[in-house]
């Protein structure tokens, strides 16, 4: 077995050296050449963050009004025709980087637009078969499964124990938070996908805190800063 930690996030830029001793990674692509990614691959197994729900970018057809404040984002219409070319665009471009894989995020976007449910596995079901042998991972999309099992082969619960707040600071769940995670968390276990417990913490309780909470349940526990930029 592996002495390597199973799976890091790094939102930042460069850094190979240390993301290398981790067996997989989470990265954002923008931040690396191919040349890069390619070679920490032969290392590491690299996944490349997708957002499938909200867009960073300033403006699109397929943007909403809405926006999500705490990331500036704009949500989308997840059904627009051209919102899934354009994530299928950007995944065939990942995949030509040398990513090994996909780290799915902004899933929860369905919970503010139900309706969108439909759509949004559609669009998942269009990257797994664009990826064929390679990976695809989802964060949290709880609202998802158990269709998302099918496509996927892990799950991250980001915040299961402890959360960033928006004045900087970090703290623990509340006891109605912590009811509700160890819900989903039980519903989770019966998936036999691999699951990592993602947190956000900065005093040594809180980091302790989430990584014994997170191994009780059998999940790997992976504890950060909000930004992602510490590994």
């Amino acid at each position: 077995m592996s002495s390597k930690p199973a799976i890091g996030f790094y939102y930042g830029k460069g850094d190979l050296k240390n993301l290398a001793n981790y067996e997989a990674v989470i990265l954002q692509p923008e931040h690396y050449s191919a040349q890069e990614i390619k070679q920490l691959a032969k290392i590491s197994k690299t996944y490349a963050y997708i957002s499938l729900g909200e867009d960073s970018a300033k403006s699109g057809p397929w943007q909403l009004k809405e926006r999500n404040l705490d990331w500036d984002t704009s949500y989308v219409d997840i059904g627009s025709s051209l919102w899934h070319e354009h994530i299928l665009k950007q995944a065939t471009s990942y995949f030509a980087q040398g990513f090994q894989g996909l780290f799915l995020d902004t899933l929860d976007a369905i919970d503010k637009y139900p309706e969108q449910r439909n759509n949004l596995l559609q669009l998942i079901c269009q990257l797994k078969e664009l990826a064929k042998s390679k990976t695809l991972i989802a964060n949290r999309g709880f609202s998802l499964m158990p269709e998302l099992q099918d496509y996927i082969s892990a799950i991250v619960f980001e915040g299961f124990s402890c959360i960033w707040t928006n004045d900087g600071s970090y703290r623990s769940l509340k006891a109605d938070e912590l009811a509700w995670t160890k819900k989903i968390a039980k519903e989770l276990q019966a998936s036999g996908l691999d699951i990592y417990a993602l947190d956000y913490a900065e005093t040594e309780y809180l980091k302790e805190f989430a990584k014994k909470r997170a191994n009780n349940y059998g999940f790997i526990s992976i504890v950060s800063n909000r930004e992602l930029t510490k590994i």
